[in-house]
């Protein structure tokens, strides 16, 4: 035997994966398909409520379809481009299939997900369709956005990225009006600390200059060695770059980031009584300077002129 309530329809599907040897049936108020004289049934028994006569002057509540409504969902992502996606989800039961017309925006392409580069950018939900909308924006840092509106219900995900969200009513507007930031004027090179070691042999010296750099954009860097000083060897990061020397100048490449450039040097003339360092035009201010001087164990410093012992 089975038994329990049934759900708020005129028809109901009852399947039997298992079936059953004999079926009876006691059913008031409906009509059960599926089951034959010989009381064997189907994989699948159909139950329908079988529809009252109304008294004369009754009023009778007939059941009805609801018809099809959806939300369109539409995510915008601003960044080196344009683009939207717009999902069409539906709300109510799919008991028949629907017909639905979905503006495009201002810009929008139907056969890309590009959308048009315009500010300002603006979303009006529609009145007296059967669909609700929501928006989501997403900016990528290449842009500033100004929002004028209906207040937003989310205005990060759970990330903590800034990712406003709109739910409007039919009517409501929003404007979004993007424009890119202006670069600031300044210097995008930094040199954060220089190392500049020197071994003066006999006949001539050695010398081993580091740089620490920082860069907001790539490019290329260029110092100028003292006179009559030949490269030896240049490195970025370890790894090793052509030496291609304009008289007393080298440029090598420098990539956005921090890296660490070393060149190797060699001076002609060698250790004498009074010997000076290279001098070496780094091209951009610097800070943290460090300057190594390795004397043999055969000479005695008696005087050291220059800065400051640091």
């Amino acid at each position: 035997m089975m038994g329990g309530p049934l759900p708020e329809r005129d028809t109901v599907q009852l399947p039997l994966p298992l079936k059953p040897h004999r079926v009876e049936v006691r059913a008031t108020g409906w009509r059960v398909d599926g089951v034959h004289e010989d009381q064997t049934a189907d994989d699948d028994l159909q139950l329908s409520r079988e529809q009252r006569v109304p008294q004369k002057g009754e009023a009778v509540l007939e059941p009805e379809v609801l018809p099809p409504f959806v939300q369109i969902t539409r995510e915008l992502q601003i960044g080196l481009k344009w683009q939207v996606s717009t999902v069409v989800q539906r709300l109510t039961p799919a008991t028949a299939a629907a017909l639905l017309e979905v503006p495009l925006l201002p810009g929008e392409s139907v056969s890309t997900p590009l959308l048009q580069e315009q500010s300002p950018l603006v979303l009006t939900a529609a009145k007296g369709l059967p669909y609700s909308e929501r928006w989501i924006l997403n900016v990528s840092t290449l842009w500033h956005a100004e929002l004028v509106g209906i207040p937003q219900i989310h205005a990060q995900d759970s990330g903590g990225v800034r990712r406003p969200e709109w739910q409007p009513w039919p009517g409501e507007q929003v404007r979004v009006t993007l424009t890119r930031p202006v670069a600031v004027p300044g210097q995008s090179l930094t040199i954060d600390a220089v190392l500049l070691e020197q071994s003066p042999g006999q006949r001539a010296s050695d010398a081993t200059l580091e740089l620490r750099l920082r860069a907001s954009r790539g490019g290329q860097h260029t110092v100028r060695l003292p006179p009559g000083a030949q490269l030896q060897g240049l490195t970025t990061d370890g790894a090793s770059l052509p030496i291609r020397p304009d008289g007393d100048k080298v440029t090598f490449p420098v990539h956005p980031g921090a890296q660490v450039t070393r060149l190797s040097l060699r001076q002609s003339g060698g250790m004498t009584t009074r010997f000076s360092s290279a001098l070496v035009d780094l091209g951009a201010p610097a800070v943290n300077s460090t300057m190594v001087m390795k004397i043999g164990a055969d000479r005695w410093v008696l005087l050291v002129g220059g800065p400051r012992q640091g």
